[in-house]
């Protein structure tokens, strides 16, 4: 086994050693893929209410979905100041999205009933180092790391029925906001077009964390007492840690104000993600 490794590192290395690296002075590539997001907080809360249904509302079949995968594309120009070193500016885009989300909270009297869609858009311009390795002929890897002003919103749509107040309604929140990233990834290239044009494919890492958020939001329904509405900004994505006896379930919630109470704890702005994996293909333009 370790001969086997060895004669792979020295194949790999004499195929690098005579391979050349381009010789543009510019490139430009665009890439789309998908990927894996993080949800943050928000799926935190969503485990955290699946689990308290499950020990106190178990009939109800609706449980919380997480955001977990999404589209992303991006565009970017690198200027090589050396073969094998350059700096890139890149503008992209990623998302992820819950749709059709049915929801149950059903103690055999009384349910409460949510349909839930919800997505999260995040838009990062980035900053990045990279650095160009032969490895067989025209092809390379070419890795890359950087920051990233990170421009998110997150778009929340409930439809609600609560059985007990005979209370029928919606709710919308649109929210955005900025935060700093970091990211770095790893690709292949291919030539297709000896220094001109090249086919790769590659995987990225972000890290950020997308919170505190201004907003607009709307609410209209009709109960007992008759039709209600109302709209505005300065609500927020709350989370916290609701105790149950010994339990501590982290939930969350759309408000003004910030939750508090005796068995509340840990109450703030809550985050949903904008970290993730993808795994993308393209396509590279060199000048």
């Amino acid at each position: 086994m370790k001969k086997a490794i060895l004669g792979a590192v020295l194949v790999f290395s004499a195929a690098a050693l005579f391979a050349q690296l381009p010789g543009q002075k510019f490139t430009l590539s665009a890439r789309g893929g998908w990927g894996l997001y993080c949800g943050g907080d928000y799926n935190t809360a969503a485990e955290g209410y699946n689990d308290y249904i499950n020990a106190f509302y178990p009939l109800g079949p609706g449980r919380y979905d997480k955001f977990r995968t999404g589209f992303n594309a991006s565009l970017e120009g690198v200027y090589w100041f050396k073969p094998n070193m350059g700096v890139g500016l890149g503008l992209g885009w990623y998302q992820s999205s819950i749709s059709d989300n049915p929801v149950d909270f059903d103690d055999e009297y009384f349910d409460t009933f949510y349909n839930i869609n919800a997505s999260v858009g995040v838009m990062p311009v980035t900053l990045n180092f990279h650095y160009q390795l032969p490895i067989c002929r025209d092809s390379f890897l070419d890795f890359y790391f950087g920051a990233g002003l990170y421009f998110g919103c997150f778009d929340f749509h409930k439809d609600y029925e609560y059985e007990f107040y005979d209370d029928i309604g919606t709710y919308d929140f649109s929210g955005h906001t900025t935060a700093l990233g970091l990211q770095g990834g790893v690709t292949f290239n291919y030539p297709i077009v000896k220094d001109k044009i090249w086919l790769f494919g590659g995987v990225e890492g972000r890290t950020t964390s997308l919170s505190d958020f201004s907003d607009e939001w709307t609410e209209a329904g009709n109960d007992y007492m008759g039709p209600y509405g109302g709209s505005g900004t300065g609500h927020q994505f709350w989370v916290f840690d609701q105790l149950v006896g010994n339990e501590k379930f982290p939930l969350f919630y759309f408000g003004e104000n910030m939750p508090t109470a005796s068995d509340i704890q840990n109450s703030r702005k809550g985050s949903v993600g904008g970290g993730g994996i993808s795994f993308y293909i393209g396509a590279k333009v060199g000048f």
